[in-house]
């Protein structure tokens, strides 16, 4: 194969690459992550995910789990729940009203769950990353950062996913009353010595 042919491939890449649509480049990547060259990211601790404007009235996400992992969808003020299911798939996480809309997507569950890999996100009409406040906070610790056991029953209730927020920890709720990006690094039954 010639230069030519070298430079067409290398060309319908580069084109390939510059047609997908809103990937980590137009949303705000919250928390710690792994963005990739090609707009792809993947995070792993509690609240982490992001955050856009969007114009139109659909938004979905490809998104790849190990399928233990619950986020929390919150557009415009109103909070929905997300359960991840194993492997590659595409979520709808909003269908309403066309408009200008605000959603944050947010890892509920800890570390332990595994990783999550956002591939592709769009909307049906333009995406843009959110402003960051002044204001960041982080937080280190284990279960009592993570969230742990915050929606169970009682005090005693046994650990399943389902009843961890990290939204509802004091960490989370410390920020959001002042307004401030949090970054949590914290693993359940792990403390800073062990």
């Amino acid at each position: 194969m010639g230069v030519s042919g070298k430079q067409a491939i290398i060309g319908a890449v580069l084109m390939a690459a510059m047609a997908t649509p809103a990937l980590a480049q137009d949303v705000r990547v919250l928390g710690r992550a792994d963005v990739r060259g090609d707009g792809s990211f993947g995070v792993q601790w509690s609240g982490s995910g992001f955050e856009a404007r969007f114009t139109g009235s659909e938004f979905f996400a490809q998104i790849d789990d190990w399928g233990h992992n619950i986020y929390r969808i919150e557009v415009d003020g109103m909070e929905a729940t997300l359960d991840l299911q194993p492997g590659l798939r595409t979520y709808q996480l909003f269908d309403g009203a066309d408009g200008e809309h605000t959603i944050r997507v947010t890892r509920r569950t800890s570390s332990g769950a595994g990783p999550t890999y956002f591939e592709y996100i769009r909307a049906d009409g333009k995406v843009k990353p959110t402003k960051a406040p002044e204001r960041r906070m982080m937080v280190i610790g284990d279960a009592n950062v993570t969230g742990f056991g915050v929606l169970g029953e009682d005090e005693r209730c046994s650990f399943s996913w389902e009843t961890q927020d990290h939204g509802q920890s004091f960490g989370a709720l410390t920020a959001e009353y002042f307004g401030a990006d949090l970054h949590t690094i914290a693993v359940d039954g792990a403390g800073l010595t062990r």
